[in-house]
């Protein structure tokens, strides 16, 4: 059995687009807190649009969906301003890497921490996002996704080693596995030590400007920043004239309304514990920037592969015949891997692998993975010319890697022994 574990938008996003997972866990969700749900933003992107379309789609029901753009701006002390240079942007991002109380959050290696980004504003500096009722998507995949919980009981520990997950009485055996539960929740349910993980939570206030101390806005709506340190929280979002304020770590407020999500940064790359289990979700991530459209993407991959497998063949049927001849089968099988060598030879031109040449080339990764998109589309069309689709490749490649597998375990018993 295939399981997802948590039953919030993440995981029916998931389960939407995988229908042979299960889910188990409580039907919980970002969205069906009001604060929470005013700190979501659905980005105007191809994935959103693309899950607002198949789950209305699916659900047969209109969601009404409108393209909207929000001004993010920072304060530099005097004023709002709308340009964030690299400055105050790193300024950002070091405060929300530290908590009201001055602890700081250190990446154990600095490129992640300098793969952390502000909310995506284009050259305008406004949020594209659409603008979309939550409730009604939540609504849809409930619907949609019913036939798939399996248990909402609460979990109670996973034996990754046996496969298995004890809920309140039940025990579930599991082929694969997709977690959206936090990082160190999951780690402590499955009794993997986890005493490196260095997290700090984030408390999110409705409130008002007034009572923030900050200059009003006439916008109604709006993403603020506060890089400097008078103002204890990071940033503001406005949104129908009420304001939430951002602060890393747990604090006291006075205000009725508050909201702590926890674990929200975590310094440790995010590893799971075995190749079957699969993390899924900006808290199950190690990445704080991980987004909805992400999770989509990650969520439909295996619809996106079946695409790029099919629009390939299509494509490349435009300048090789892929009739069913052994005598032009083989000569496809020829031509591909020599364009395919070709283009190998165009990535190794990116890198300094001549011992002799003392040139020291910068490397582009741009254009390595644009070479390595070139190199991908040529085995493409091996697999077109041979007649393979998606779903044989991954049936061959199980079949392989299995042999791989006893292959060196017995290599490993012969050392051994």
């Amino acid at each position: 059995m295939d399981v997802i574990l948590g039953n919030g938008l993440t995981a029916k996003i998931f389960a939407f687009y995988n229908r042979e997972y299960q889910l188990i866990g409580n039907d919980t969700s970002m969205t069906t807190d009001h604060i929470a749900n005013n700190m979501i933003f659905l980005q105007d992107n191809k994935w959103n649009r693309k899950l607002v379309e198949d789950v209305a789609w699916a659900a047969d029901c209109k969601i009404p969906c409108t393209p909207k753009k929000i001004r993010v701006l920072y304060f530099n002390g005097r004023e709002y301003v709308s340009k964030i240079n690299q400055e105050a942007s790193q300024k950002i991002i070091d405060k929300k890497l530290t908590d009201v109380n001055g602890k700081r959050l250190k990446f154990r290696k600095s490129v992640f921490e300098d793969t952390l980004q502000l909310s995506c504003a284009n050259k305008q500096n406004r949020l594209e996002y659409l603008s979309v009722d939550f409730g009604r998507i939540m609504g849809a995949l409930r619907k949609l996704t019913a036939r798939q919980v399996l248990n909402t009981s609460k979990i109670i520990a996973i034996d990754t080693e046996k496969k298995k997950i004890y809920l309140e009485g039940v025990v579930v055996d599991y082929n694969k596995l997709v977690s959206t539960l936090s990082a160190p929740l999951f780690y402590k349910l499955a009794f993997i030590k986890s005493d490196d993980f260095d997290t700090l939570d984030t408390t999110i206030v409705e409130t008002t400007e007034e009572k923030l101390g900050i200059p009003p806005t006439h916008w109604t709506s709006a993403i603020l920043y506060f890089p400097e340190s008078q103002h204890k929280f990071s940033k503001v979002i406005k949104r129908h004239g009420k304001c939430y304020a951002e602060y890393t770590g747990i604090i006291e407020t006075q205000e009725p309304h508050a909201y702590v999500k926890q674990a929200r940064l975590i310094a440790k790359k995010i590893v799971p514990p075995t190749d079957d289990i699969t993390f899924l979700g900006r808290f199950a991530e190690w990445n704080p920037d991980n987004r909805i459209q992400d999770n989509v993407r990650k969520a439909s991959s295996k619809n996106t592969m079946e695409s790029i497998f099919t629009n390939q063949r299509r494509f490349s049927s435009m300048f090789f015949d892929f009739s069913e001849d052994l005598k032009l089968i083989q000569s496809n099988i020829k031509e591909m891997s020599l364009l395919m060598q070709d283009e190998v030879f165009s990535l190794m031109s990116l890198i300094n692998w001549k011992n002799h040449n003392k040139e020291n080339k910068k490397l582009d990764f741009e254009k390595v993975k644009e070479e390595l998109v070139d190199i991908g589309n040529y085995w493409l069309t091996l697999c077109a010319a041979v007649g393979m689709n998606y779903n044989e490749y991954i049936d061959a490649h199980e079949k392989k890697q299995k042999k791989l597998e006893e292959k060196y375990a017995n290599y490993e018993k012969k050392n051994d022994s």
